[in-house]
């Protein structure tokens, strides 16, 4: 999960560095009529150089642990800018949208579940239910902690679908932003690779690559594969360790006793990611 797809590579010749000593380059061919990897030119076999995976132009060696890119050709950075701003392109669309997409859903579905269910708990406050609703998951979404009720989300402690909503706003829009939307771009790269062939849509298809490859050059919110993993784990970890933590030191606790099972280990659990 959270991979990106290899691209075919070719040799583009031998530069000779200040010691005479030919080094030779790979490049990518993001179309359909890429040749194969252990294609040989002057004699040498590109296999031990080179690594199958998006953009090859930018050979190893020249690529730090922050995606940085030196001692390329000229070729090669014209190349490399045409990438980037594809992929910015593609970003510029894809980030507004995702923040638009969630607030919008989840704070109508917030605010329709609320006037139909617990209306009385705005109107008791003097607000509207659908404001209320469309708040918290603005709150939520935007991580400002903030309610209108006096009560904050006590009302709706046996309220599953407002929790668990809320719960997702919270960490769509903080802690797990960055998984989130690799998830997107991967799930993009999968669906178009699976509903088009191989000659269609190689642009799109290797404009996503570029940016599963190399997500520190187009954006400070998105991290390569393994990072992301880590990220989660640790998401996953913390949140557990806060949950457990809520549940056991609140045995005994007879405010907290008083919510049945089922909602108390819930509530226990957006506590945990609210914090």
């Amino acid at each position: 999960m959270f991979e990106e797809g290899p691209i075919a590579i070719v040799s583009t010749g031998a530069e000779e560095h200040a010691d005479n000593i030919p080094v030779w380059r790979a490049q990518a061919i993001c179309g359909p009529n890429a040749p194969p990897v252990n294609d040989v030119q002057g004699g040498k076999s590109l296999d031990h150089l080179v690594d199958p995976s998006p953009f090859e132009f930018l050979s190893r060696q020249a690529v730090d642990r922050n995606a940085q890119f030196h001692g390329l050709t000229r070729d090669e950075r014209e190349k490399l800018g045409g990438c980037e701003y594809r992929a910015l392109k593609l970003l510029f669309a894809v980030v507004p949208l995702y923040f638009l997409v969630w607030q919008l859903f989840g704070c109508i579905a917030l605010g329709s579940w609320i006037n139909y269910n617990m209306s009385s708990v705005a109107t008791g406050n003097g607000i509207n239910p659908w404001w209320l609703g469309i708040f918290n998951g603005a709150s939520a979404f935007n991580n400002s902690g903030m309610s209108l009720l006096d009560a904050n989300m006590i009302p709706f402690e046996k309220a599953h679908f407002v929790i668990v909503t809320m719960g997702l706003m919270i960490l769509a829009g903080n802690t797990a932003y960055p998984v989130f939307l690799r998830l997107i771009f991967w799930t993009m790269l999968k669906v178009l690779r699976w509903i088009t062939s191989d000659d269609q849509c190689s642009e799109a298809k290797a404009t996503i690559a570029f940016i599963l490859q190399y997500p520190r050059r187009v954006y400070t919110n998105l991290f390569p594969s393994r990072p992301t993993w880590w990220l989660l784990f640790m998401i996953v970890l913390l949140n557990c360790i806060d949950w457990v933590a809520f549940e056991l030191l609140n045995l005994g606790n007879p405010v907290v006793d008083t919510i049945p099972t089922g909602s108390r280990i819930l509530d226990g659990l957006f506590q945990a990611i609210g914090t």
